[in-house]
């Protein structure tokens, strides 16, 4: 018996020792201690939730883009399909139809007043484009020697068309392209 309490006598001293190495002088945290680590966690949260938002408010943006685009281009292959029109000075084309599961977008042509000495430089302005679309594709004559509208039939009509979606002021995306007299 003198061997095991020697040993349980020991192992006391030993875990007292332990335990007052990792306890320290400090009987506890103190209330700055505390302070301190709520601050530095409520900066690491805002930080987090700044950064989320940011994330899922690119995605919204990039998918708008996307539909847009699509939008825009099947358009152009949609005014491409249909016939020459020949009238003077602008000429009108069909809008395709918009399937209520893609979300709320118009599809807006621009008059031939969006087509001066800038383009298409003049249409980088938001404004510009809103107040220059029209509820018709529009078909303008285009003299590719000049890089400008014509009065007469080049065989070469310059589209654009323009993307909103419903409740914005300000186009999402305008698509610019060419129909030729085939």
């Amino acid at each position: 018996m003198g061997i095991l309490s020697a040993i349980l006598a020991l192992h006391s001293i030993m875990m007292g020792k332990i335990a007052k190495t990792f306890r320290g002088n400090s009987k506890g945290q103190t209330l700055i201690e505390v302070l301190i680590a709520l601050a530095i966690l409520g900066i690491v949260v805002v930080a987090f939730m700044t950064a989320l938002t940011t994330a899922s408010r690119a995605i919204i943006v990039a998918d708008e883009h996307t539909t847009a685009e699509s939008l825009a281009r099947s358009e152009l292959e949609y005014v491409k399909k249909q016939g020459y029109n020949f009238t003077v000075p602008e000429a009108t084309y069909d809008i395709i139809d918009i399937p209520s599961e893609i979300g709320n977008y118009v599809i807006k042509g621009l008059k031939k007043a969006g087509y001066d000495a800038n383009y298409p430089d003049g249409m980088a302005d938001p404004s510009y484009v809103n107040s220059h679309a029209s509820d018709n594709i529009i078909g303008v004559f285009w003299n590719t020697t000049l890089g400008t509208t014509s009065d007469t039939d080049t065989g070469i009509q310059i589209v654009t068309v323009v993307i909103y979606h419903k409740g914005r002021e300000n186009a999402v995306l305008y698509c610019t392209d060419f129909k030729v007299n085939r």
